[in-house]
C-alpha cells in the first residue's frame, strides 16, 4: 500500500509479487523500495506504477531497507536452512545495481531492523 499524500488515505496497490513483503522506505512519492521473503527487493521510481527486483541475492530473505538517496541504500537480510544460517548487511551506492556486503554474521539469523542515524548504521537483533 502507498499513501498518496501526508494526510491522505492509503490505497491498495496491484499485486506485483506473491512474496510476503516486510518493510519499505521511500524518499519521495516516486522513489522507494520494498523488501521481503525469497529475494524480494523491489524498487519503484515512478510512484509504485512499476517495480524492478534489485536483490543482491535471491536466496536471502530481507527484513529492512534504508533509502538515503536514489543512489545510497542499506539492506538487511538473512538465510536460514537446515544446514546453516547467516545474516548480512548490504550497501549500494548506485541505486541497487551493485551491492557490497558491509557486515556478515555466520551462524546467526537477525538484523531485523536497520536505521541510519547521524552517519552511522544501527541494527536491532530481533530473531
Amino acid at each position: 500500500i502507498v499513501s498518496t499524500a501526508l494526510s491522505a488515505q492509503w490505497i491498495k496497490l496491484p499485486a506485483f509479487t506473491k512474496e510476503n513483503l516486510i518493510s519499505c522506505d521511500f524518499i519521495n512519492p516516486d522513489y522507494g523500495i520494498v523488501v521481503g521473503n525469497n529475494g524480494s527487493v523491489y524498487k519503484t521510481t515512478d510512484g509504485a506504477i512499476n517495480w524492478k527486483n534489485i536483490s543482491p541475492d535471491n536466496s536471502l530473505s530481507y527484513t529492512s531497507i534504508v533509502v538515503r538517496s536514489v543512489d545510497t541504500l542499506y539492506l538487511a537480510g538473512y538465510r536460514q536452512t537446515i544446514f546453516n544460517k547467516s545474516s548480512y548487511l548490504f550497501a549500494s551506492t548506485d541505486g541497487g545495481n551493485h551491492w557490497t556486503i558491509i557486515y556478515e554474521r555466520p551462524d546467526y539469523t537477525g538484523f531485523a531492523i536497520i536505521k541510519y542515524i547521524n552517519g552511522l548504521i544501527y541494527y536491532h537483533d530481533a530473531f
